[in-house]
């Protein structure tokens, strides 16, 4: 398989087998110390940004300030994102974090300490020029390996609380980087106020105090893991371009990742270029809108907290939908109204909808890359979004000061709304997810659907189908009752689920086309080993798949002999199976029927046989086991 929710789960060798209570104790330490050293560092950069700016807007029109400030920020980050991952995964990310902050530190206080000696205006750009390149490239290295090293700060909270998602705290950790941001802006915006325009170097200089500070708390964060786990990064079994082509879904959420921000972004900083042009506001700090962008911030981390205790990251494909929607339309409405309210709702909702976006698209990169290519999935990822906004900030220093960007937004809309509907077919969970939501709606309305679940167990919270549905890459078999059994299986799961059609099916008008385009894996006649090695190829990639092991259809509504398929798929596979038994399906669409009957159908879902239980079982076994649960569940329903 790709890889687990959290692919390193296990902590080395520890030093002095340190106790539960001194784990979380550390863990505890690291989280809030990681979360200061964020906080810190972001705060520098935005009070050191917001002083230079005011440096060299006395060099030029605001448009062409825009345009150099935009590029000089831009350009250092998209080179070094990608290379920052690579040290990052070869190299101690921990060290590389903490070096970015000294180096910052460092060249902020040598410059600034030049910058008020010189009285020449092409010096003191070049100076402040050089200074930006340096921030943004020392950010970027600071960013990729934060995001990096997030799993491992949260590891040990989810050693200690098994029952919990294990998503759950890299969501966590990611929204507080968030809401460490909305406090950044925040609180630079208030030292700015407090200080003045008129003292720049005094708050570059405590900038400098700022990243200190930040490199403390980053080294405590270094030594309580280093301490915590002690073993070497593994090798990359592969270079990183042939796992990309090797594991489809994870270069799709790669893809529809970096595409999501960088729509985001540019819905931001549109609206407030907008917001300056029309409302007059202040540069660079735009006070009337800072306070709606940070409280869309915590509020958006809050709210990706919220989604991955409900439905997880699964059901974040159609969140993103929503996200681009709101986004295109908070824009739109916001460009054609001249009120600041408007806009400051606008850009509240756009904060909003980056935070938690990016929040759970952080979370589900961290978890389906592993650790040795982690690091260049993520540079590249923050190089690919941000690689449109450096081209439309190029454009926008030389039409900014006479043209509106009303126009541009309106693209930018539309642009987004398409790019929703190509991330349905790129991203192929939007259109199982709309077709399982038809499914259940059919079956509620016309066959009073049941779903009967037996799975949970009484001593977990972390069971039932709600959870291994979502979380675990099963084999799913059971009784083949008729025509309307994947639809009634497929409607149960939040995760597309693959599934065997004979290979005539597949050649049917419209129906043929829906199967192939919802992952149906075709079965030739006399050729069911291929079908199982294709199926063995999709649960190694992470996707759950459905067999029914009879084979054929039921002529008369019993239970026939399952085949050994399954048994051997799950050897080869060594995947759970979980067991189901339909109920009325049948009656409802037999095979020797035209149509389909209004009848009640239930469904019911058995405790998951687990590869443990099945490691010493022969072939025969697993396939008799299972024939005798499938059984048990029609005797209990």
């Amino acid at each position: 398989m790709e890889s687990g929710p959290l692919d390193d789960k296990r902590p080395g060798s520890a030093v002095a087998n340190p106790t539960v209570e001194q784990l979380k104790r550390d863990e505890k330490t690291a989280r809030r110390c990681f979360v200061a050293a964020n906080f810190l560092s972001q705060t520098a950069d935005k009070l050191s940004m917001l002083s230079l700016f005011s440096v060299i807007i006395l060099f030029g029109p605001h448009g062409e300030l825009l345009g150099l400030s935009s590029c000089l920020l831009l350009l250092p980050f998209i080179l070094f994102s990608f290379p920052a991952g690579m040290l990052a995964d070869k190299f101690s990310p921990f060290r590389l974090l903490n070096r970015s902050l000294l180096f910052r530190a460092g060249i902020l206080l040598a410059l600034s300490m030049l910058l008020p000696q010189m009285l020449d205006e092409v010096q003191r750009c070049l100076i402040v020029a050089i200074l930006i390149v340096a921030l943004s490239s020392a950010s970027a290295v600071f960013d990729v390996c934060r995001l990096k090293v997030t799993p491992k700060v949260v590891k040990l909270a989810s050693e200690n609380n098994g029952k919990e998602n294990a998503l759950a705290p890299i969501v966590r950790l990611n929204s507080l980087f968030w809401a460490s941001l909305a406090a950044a802006i925040m609180s630079s915006s208030l030292l700015w106020l407090a200080t003045g325009a008129d003292f720049p170097w005094t708050l570059l200089r405590g900038s400098v105090v700022l990243y200190v500070l930040a490199y403390f708390a980053g080294s405590r964060v270094e030594d309580i893991c280093n301490e915590a786990y002690r073993r070497k990064e593994t090798t990359a079994e592969m270079s990183f371009v042939q796992y990309l082509k090797r594991h489809k879904r994870a270069t799709k959420t790669l893809l529809v990742s970096a595409g999501v921000g960088t729509f985001s972004l540019a819905f931001f900083v549109c609206l407030t270029l907008f917001a300056w042009q029309g409302h007059r506001l202040s540069f660079p700090l735009m006070t009337e809108l800072l306070p709606a962008l940070s409280l869309g911030l915590l509020c958006g981390g809050l709210a990706a907290n919220q989604t991955v205790k409900r439905g997880g990251l699964t059901k974040l494909t159609e969140g993103l939908a929503i996200v681009l929607a709101v986004s295109s339309i908070a824009a739109v409405v916001t460009a054609s109204t001249g009120k600041l309210i408007i806009a400051q709702l606008g850009v509240f909702a756009l904060g909003y909808t980056a935070s938690k976006s990016q929040s759970l698209l952080d979370t589900l990169c961290q978890s389906i890359f592993p650790r040795q290519y982690r690091g260049r999935a993520l540079g590249l990822r923050a190089a690919l979004q941000l690689l449109p906004l450096l081209f439309a900030a190029i454009y926008m220093e030389r039409i900014l000061p006479s043209v509106s960007l009303l126009p541009a937004l309106r693209v930018l809309s539309i642009t987004a709304l398409l790019f929703a509907l190509l991330m349905a077919f790129v991203w192929n969970d939007l259109l199982f997810l709309l077709c399982r939501l038809f499914a259940r709606a059919l079956l509620k309305v016309f066959f009073r659907f049941q779903i009967i679940d037996k799975s949970r167990q009484l001593d977990d919270t972390a069971s039932g189908v709600n959870f291994w549905g979502r979380r675990r890459t099963v084999i799913l078999a059971g009784n083949h009752t008729g025509w309307l059994d994947p639809l009634i299986v497929g409607a149960i799961f939040e995760r597309r689920t693959r599934f065997l059609v004979m290979d005539e099916a597949m050649k049917w008008p419209i129906v043929g086309q829906l199967a192939a385009t919802l992952g149906a894996i075709p079965i030739k006649r006399g050729h069911g080993h291929d079908a199982i090695k294709s199926a063995e190829a999709c649960l190694s990639r992470g996707e759950s798949v459905l067999i029914f092991p009879e084979g054929k259809l039921t002529r008369d509504g019993s239970v026939g002999e399952f085949q050994s398929g399954v048994a051997r798929l799950q050897k080869e596979a060594q995947c759970p199976i979980v067991p189901f038994a339909i109920s009325g399906g049948f009656e409802a669409w037999p095979k020797n029927k035209k149509t389909p009957r209004p009848t009640a159908i239930r469904i019911a879902i058995g405790r998951p046989l687990e590869v443990r239980e099945l490691r010493d079982l022969s072939v025969d076994e697993i396939r008799q086991l299972l024939h005798d649960r499938v059984l048990e569940l029609m005797k209990n329903d």
